[in-house]
């Protein structure tokens, strides 16, 4: 087994980059159809639905606001350009809360509509936000080395509950350890 870490090229982070773009393109899509067509007939699915809309506004602008604080950002660059790993807030949790987000607004407006087309529309599209996160693993391996490989070991990409588990694990041995 090889375990030296897979090496990113421009033609590779361009390819990623289109991942991106089409993902959001899809859940601009769904957007815009969620105007048009009626409500879900299921009103308990709307409202799973809200959850996941109300969860994906918390893991959208929080992630912003904790890589800012957090992730040693030099003055005049953008929040994601951090010099660190950042390990705290919903980064403890999941290692990409802004693309879990993207996902919980796919299945926000799934759940919403109930309608066929806009759930063809989001199942590509959360797909593709998937695969655009393991692009970005790779270039985050590359820039961050084994500080970023063992926060992956400590934290899951998008399983929240495995996650929030593991985050209190870590946590209680922290306060033991510290006594």
């Amino acid at each position: 087994m090889n375990s030296a870490p897979a090496e990113s090229t421009p033609a590779d982070s361009w390819r990623a980059h289109i991942l991106g773009y089409l993902a959001s393109l899809l859940v601009i899509s769904q957007m815009v159809l969620a105007i048009l067509v009626e409500r879900g007939r299921y009103r308990s699915l709307r409202y799973i639905g809200v959850l996941f809309g109300v969860s994906a506004i918390f893991l959208i602008f929080v992630p912003m606001l904790t890589l800012r604080r957090y992730g040693r950002v030099e003055p005049g660059k953008d929040y994601m350009q951090t010099t660190i790993v950042v390990e705290r807030g919903p980064f403890s949790f999941v290692r990409h809360p802004q693309y879990l987000a993207y996902m919980f607004i796919s299945v926000t407006f799934m759940l919403a509509t109930q309608h066929w087309l806009v759930i063809a529309l989001g199942v590509p599209a959360i797909a593709l936000f998937y695969l655009y996160t393991l692009s970005e693993e790779v270039r985050l391996k590359e820039k961050f080395g084994e500080q970023y490989e063992a926060y992956m070991a400590r934290v899951p990409r998008f399983n929240l509950v495995a996650g929030a588990i593991r985050a209190a694990r870590r946590g209680r041995a922290q306060r033991k350890g510290s006594h």
